[in-house]
């Protein structure tokens, strides 16, 4: 039996290739997809809800792909969508699957360096 996990990695655009690269280099007996939704890009201008459609879509064709875990390197998608979709839409439709976004641990970091 593997032991290797994938995962996928989500932005809007292409910034969110820096993040899949330091993955990439800190975890890499992993396999990795990377979706950039370059068809809807920007997600800032949209509406809350049309951002949660978007979202949701990309972490359900990575989920199919079978993404155990998602880092959702997408500023506007974890701002907005992250905490709905660990505390519903995970629960309900891929309950054994994570999701994390990069918003929060900026801060923490942030906060631990004094700014």
């Amino acid at each position: 039996m593997s032991s290797r996990m994938k995962i996928g990695v989500f932005d809007s655009g292409l910034g969110g290739l820096a993040i899949a690269r330091s993955i990439r280099d800190m975890m890499p007996d992993h396999d990795m997809i990377y979706l950039g939704d370059t068809l809807h890009v920007p997600y800032g201008s949209r509406s809350h809800d049309v951002i949660m459609q978007y979202t949701q879509q990309s972490m359900a064709w990575l989920f199919e792909r079978d993404c155990q875990l998602i880092i959702m390197a997408c500023n506007t998608a974890s701002a907005l969508t992250l905490r709905p979709l660990q505390q519903n839409y995970l629960r309900e439709t891929f309950p054994d699957r994570r999701i994390l976004g990069v918003v929060v641990p900026t801060l923490e970091t942030a906060t631990e360096m004094g700014f």
